[in-house]
């Protein structure tokens, strides 16, 4: 009858596919990652393009902060970008055994970095999100333009991170927090330095 054969449509098809077991959710690419974290496909996706390392121990560390040489070498590489010509650098806290002296060079070269007025780079400081924005934008070829005239509280219309916030909020790149504010100085933890970036 009509009835039974579809019971047995219905018992076959149950039966394959319970064959296929569902997929399993994607390991941590960390030991300290649970895999529900906010951050995980940005952590997973980076690891697997060999952006991001974590440390010898299989963690990441994700709310300690990410230095200014951390986070322009995880740019550079995620970006690929590659100056035409070896830059010049004379900062006098970069030295050519840094493991971070190529990386500093190249974004010297590429604009991505300026340094500051005593001539220093300040690799281990933490890097603010103004900073970390700039660099993106010049990695990327993100033009700088600043359209918006209604900026958060806390970014002045002559700071010089004011057309990279209005290019952050155009591209979605960076938002503001619930607080309506940007925090161009906030340092970024190693977490949200690979979420922006991703």
């Amino acid at each position: 009858s009509i009835l039974i054969s579809m019971k047995k449509i219905l018992t076959s098809f149950l039966l394959a596919f319970s064959l296929f077991p569902f997929a399993a959710a994607a390991a941590s690419p960390f030991v300290d990652i649970p895999e529900d974290f906010e951050f995980i496909n940005a952590l997973t996706n980076l690891k697997s393009r060999s952006v991001i390392k974590g440390f010898p121990d299989q963690t990441f560390a994700p709310e300690k902060g990410i230095s200014r040489a951390e986070f322009l070498k995880i740019v550079l590489v995620a970006s690929g970008v590659k100056p035409k010509t070896a830059g010049e650098i004379s900062f006098t806290d970069v030295g050519k055994d840094d493991w971070f002296y190529q990386f500093v060079s190249d974004g010297k070269a590429l604009g991505l970095i300026k340094g500051f007025d005593d001539n220093t780079f300040r690799p281990q400081q933490g890097v603010t999100r103004a900073e970390a924005l700039k660099m993106m934008c010049a990695a990327y070829a993100v033009k700088p333009d600043f359209h918006d005239g209604a900026m958060p509280s806390d970014v002045p219309a002559d700071a010089w991170f004011v057309s990279y916030v209005g290019a952050a909020r155009e591209k979605w790149i960076m938002t503001v927090y619930d607080t309506g504010l940007f925090l161009p100085q906030a340092q970024l933890t190693r977490a949200a330095a690979a979420e922006i970036l991703y």
